[in-house]
């Protein structure tokens, strides 16, 4: 997210995101393509812990994100989050199979601030640790 960590709002960066997800070969953009399953779907990252950091490492810490994820048996593909603009964009995965607490869980782990939480009607925006939802949009009505 680069500069945007030093925004007096976050949040607004993070409701403002668009999310793609890449499944089956296919671009699913949130908010606008089905989600590849029920949800809920989470949306997580390693990338950019609260402060922008080299390329390298953000690989290193996602392939580290993605066999926790493998390990524990959960469905996923990769995702990506990024501006409205395409300033900036973070590479992460879409998870189905957590519940909230250790999707949660999975994100502090990995000093995230915040991770997105989908399913059928809305996006939320969960606050790491505390597990608080903070931001909710309404995704039905450009749903196909």
């Amino acid at each position: 997210m680069g500069d945007a960590y030093d925004s007096d709002d976050i949040w607004t960066v993070f409701a403002e995101s668009s999310i793609t997800l890449h499944h089956d070969g296919r671009e699913r953009l949130v908010g606008r393509d089905r989600l590849p399953w029920e949800g809920p779907v989470f949306v997580l990252t390693a990338w950019n812990p609260g402060r922008t950091r080299p390329l390298a490492d953000n690989i290193e810490a996602n392939r580290r994100l993605e066999r926790l994820i493998e390990d524990r048996g959960f469905s996923w593909c990769t995702a990506v989050g990024a501006s409205p603009d395409g300033s900036w964009s973070e590479d992460g995965f879409a998870v189905s199979g957590p519940d909230r607490e250790e999707a949660v869980a999975l994100g502090a782990r990995f000093g995230q601030m915040a991770i997105y939480e989908l399913d059928r009607d809305r996006v939320l925006i969960v606050t790491c640790p505390e597990g608080r939802v903070i931001d909710v949009t309404d995704r039905r009505a450009g749903q196909g």
